[in-house]
């Protein structure tokens, strides 16, 4: 994946990393750190080998100017050992590490910094999602057969309308939504009553308009008192009960 923009003259062009990029890159590290503290081009060379797509290059031209790098792993903490030894780096790892954020001097303070770390978490995000997706369907799956047992067996769940079930509980809770008109000027009706009535914290301005989230607490005479209306539906819901799947 690749994007170009145009800044002035210049072409922009974020890019990931080949063998053809290690040597660019080791000279960008070293005018970024002390020789003490510079990645090697040995060992940028090791770093491309193993995740040479989780290089984030930005040229201006031909010339590099900055790159963020970071592999991807199963451990939440970033150690020097990381650092050292690319082969940790695990593709279908959960956390995305970042271990440098790279920009020539003379480059600095544009913003470029700022573009690499953002397409690294866009396709942190885009991978996620996608390595997610058989999971979602099946958790969609899942929910859709325990919403028609649900359903089957209503007359079981008693005025609280909840049933355990092996992993957890599921039921149906009311949900409450405050409905607003539509007209200018019947929600300016509104506005001026809630002042009335002492209730401007559900008055957001400016402009002056409803906080629905605030009315909604209001009991429900209230709320149909200054002239808005309420809609009452039976929501259904689950809840997993973890400990118990971890000892399964």
């Amino acid at each position: 994946m690749e994007f170009k923009e145009t800044r002035e003259e210049y072409s922009m062009e974020i890019k990931y990393a080949t063998t053809e990029d290690i040597t660019a890159i080791a000279a960008v590290e070293a005018e970024c750190f002390p020789p003490a503290e510079a990645a090697t081009e040995e060992e940028f060379i090791e770093r491309v080998k193993y995740y040479g797509n989780y290089f984030w290059l930005m040229y201006e031209d031909r010339k590099l100017i900055a790159f963020v790098d970071g592999f991807v792993t199963d451990e939440p903490d970033l150690t020097d050992e990381m650092y050292e030894k690319a082969a940790m780096h695990n593709e279908d790892g959960a956390w995305q590490m970042i271990f440098g954020v790279n920009t020539l001097p003379d480059y600095r303070r544009h913003g470029y910094a700022g573009k690499l770390i953002r397409r690294a978490i866009d396709d942190a995000k885009l991978t996620a999602g996608i390595n997610a997706e058989p999971y979602t369907q099946r958790i969609a799956k899942l929910e859709l057969q325990i919403k028609g047992y649900m359903d089957e067996h209503s007359d079981d769940m008693g005025k609280k309308k909840t049933m355990s079930l092996q992993f957890g509980q599921t039921g149906y809770r009311k949900s409450t939504k405050v409905i607003l008109p539509k007209a200018e000027a019947k929600i300016a009706a509104i506005v001026k009553a809630l002042r009335v009535r002492g209730m401007s914290d559900c008055i957001v301005s400016p402009p002056p308009k409803v906080n629905k989230d605030a009315l909604k607490k209001y009991p429900a005479d209230d709320i149909l008192a200054v002239g808005a209306n309420i809609k009452v539906d039976d929501v259904f819901w689950y809840e997993v009960d973890r400990e118990s799947l971890l000892e399964q």
